[in-house]
């Protein structure tokens, strides 16, 4: 009810705007070259199915404090209650070492996992024996590939559908699975996985106990949600989309990770863990990125967020975050990706990342292959300058890549995005907006005054506008619930976002007297201006809140960009998405 009142509103206030700035002439076109809009981004495709193995339980236990219950309320145990009544294993095929988190094999800070024949085994780290871990009936024997991380794991069948086993670090006695996905509130009636490929996807959980707070650009110590944050990541067949599909939001595959290189990288291997994402593609080149639902700057119902710096200290806790205004705003932007170092050596395709110690930035790499001939695995922290090589004797399970030792991470790129727009921002100042990929978090823009061009750069939060009201939270199908992957017509996609002066353009204003003027009046001296969008192919409407939190949008507030052919599409003479 909530949605449909405040995008009635929105709709009205538009509606008027719009008719008030035609009447004045403020959505001059003349000189625009627009044209019909690019098509609808493709969707991805799924298998068919009747949905989830019926014997796994939609609803968790919350005496044993499984599944959606009670969250990161209750700290693990780490204990061993029921673990030497599992069966002990009778297989000869698992593993001696576990040192990869694949979509085979596994570990967190308690346990090892396995998966052969459909079923899922388990030990505790440094024990020998494999054992049995209890599946539903009807799941067993039918898992597909596996992830855990943290207090996880999560299980695909033949057809994608997810199945989440959780309280992995307490005793096996409180461990549990569930078929559940999805909003409301984790409840939803399941997902699909959009990849099942091995190394194609992978299962992200940070932790309020384990990792216990994300270490931010600003340099601060920012708490984690009571509820964790956990995400599935997957990989479109191309590699140039990675879907994030989390048990809380709208079940659908509208968000995404926007890859490196303004959504061109094609990822070839992926890997998560605690909401630090590790991609490689084809030649050996790889990225790393802090990013999740809560960090990102999505959701304002539990975080406060801010653009830029802010001097007051970083709350304990989540819950001291949200309610004392004494302590400091998550900063945005948030973090981008950063190229890791090339391997000096041969490696395959075989990849992992997981957590070593508390804090978003103590995780290591680890990526297989070879050295001075042996096989073994390469490896280093997060932001080490140089990798380290561990011999283990054991045959290389991934594909041998090519690496050469210069960056070749434009090797392999998609096409660019179709997306472009162009229209008056504000009196005698012109916007163009080039290859607008849309899961990106920023990218390069235009203002125009005359024959003069001067970059901004506009950083988008994907999925909201101002309050937690406009987050996608409803069930029913729209802009404030389920919607379709990518930029459609028929559904707005909703950004938080803001504008950034460089300081090149700041120095520009100095001798271009219109500039100075937009500049001054614009940005009000401040180096971040905040927006919200609404955007589809054929539009993206700016909408300038006097009402700092709030979307609103009143007369002389909305500009309308309309699409316009981009340079890119004109180069490749065609318009497809």
């Amino acid at each position: 009810m909530f949605h449909r009142l405040e995008s009635r509103i929105l709709a009205t206030f538009i509606a008027a705007g719009s008719a008030t700035m035609l009447r004045r002439g403020m959505l001059r076109r003349k000189n625009l070259k627009t044209l019909s809009s690019p098509a609808d981004s493709a969707q991805p495709e799924l298998p068919q199915s009747s949905g989830p193995a019926a014997g796994v339980p939609l609803v968790g236990n919350p005496i044993k404090g499984y599944g959606q219950f009670p969250l990161g309320l209750v700290a693990p145990d780490f204990g061993n209650v029921g673990y030497a009544d599992l069966p002990v294993a009778r297989r000869e095929d698992l593993p001696d070492q576990v040192l990869f988190r694949s979509n085979a094999e596994g570990f967190n800070q308690k346990i090892e996992v396995a998966l052969r024949g459909g079923e899922l085994f388990v030990r505790n780290i440094g024990d020998t024996t494999w054992r049995c871990v209890p599946t539903p009936e009807s799941l067993s024997g039918n898992i597909h590939g596996i992830s855990i991380n943290e207090d996880a794991l999560v299980a695909v069948d033949t057809a994608g559908w997810m199945y989440t086993l959780s309280n992995l670090l307490s005793s096996p006695s409180r461990w549990g699975w569930i078929r559940a996905w999805g909003s409301p509130f984790w409840f939803g009636r399941g997902q699909q996985s959009p990849n099942t490929s091995p190394g194609k996807w992978s299962l992200s959980l940070i932790g309020n106990h384990t990792d216990r707070f994300y270490e931010t650009s600003d340099g601060k110590r920012q708490p984690i949600s009571l509820a964790k944050v956990t995400q599935v990541l997957a990989l479109s067949p191309d590699g140039s989309r990675i879907y994030s599909l989390d048990p809380w939001l709208a079940r659908d595959y509208s968000y995404e990770v926007g890859t490196p290189l303004n959504g061109r990288f094609q990822v070839h291997s992926l890997s998560a863990s605690g909401s630090q994402i590790f991609v490689m593609n084809r030649y050996g080149d790889m990225f790393t990125r802090l990013d999740d639902f809560d960090i990102k700057g999505a959701d304002p119902a539990q975080f406060r967020y801010t653009w830029g710096f802010d001097p007051r200290p970083a709350a304990a806790g989540a819950l001291s975050h949200r309610l004392n205004p004494t302590t400091a705003p998550i900063a945005l932007p948030s973090d981008d990706w950063h190229q890791q170092p090339k391997i000096p050596g041969a490696i395959t395709d075989r990849i992992s990342i997981h957590s070593t110690a508390q804090g978003s930035k103590q995780r290591e790499l680890r990526v297989e292959g070879q050295h001075k001939g042996l096989n073994g695995y390469w490896h280093k922290q997060l932001f080490d300058a140089h990798w380290s090589f561990t011999p283990t004797g054991l045959p290389l399970e991934g594909h041998r890549l090519e690496n050469p030792s210069e960056d070749s991470s434009t090797r392999t790129l998609a096409a660019p995005s179709p997306f472009a727009y162009r229209g008056e921002l504000s009196n005698g100042v012109m916007l163009s907006v080039e290859e607008f990929s849309y899961a990106s978090p920023k990218r390069e823009v235009l203002i125009h005054t005359g024959k003069r061009h001067y970059p901004l750069v506009l950083h988008t939060i994907d999925g909201r506008l101002g309050s937690p009201l406009s987050m996608r939270m409803s069930p029913v199908k729209g802009q404030f619930g389920p919607r379709p992957a990518g930029l459609v017509e028929s559904t707005p996609r909703n950004y938080a976002a803001a504008f950034e002066l460089p300081k090149s353009t700041q120095r520009a204003a100095h001798s271009d007297p219109v500039l100075a003027r937009f500049l001054a009046q614009y940005f009000k001296g401040q180096q971040f201006r905040p927006v919200y969008l609404k955007v589809t192919p054929a539009r993206m409407r700016v909408l300038h809140s006097p009402i700092l939190g709030i979307a609103l949008a009143l007369p002389r507030s909305v500009v309308d960009l309309h699409a316009v052919a981009s340079k890119s599409s004109t180069r490749r003479g065609t318009l497809t998405a």
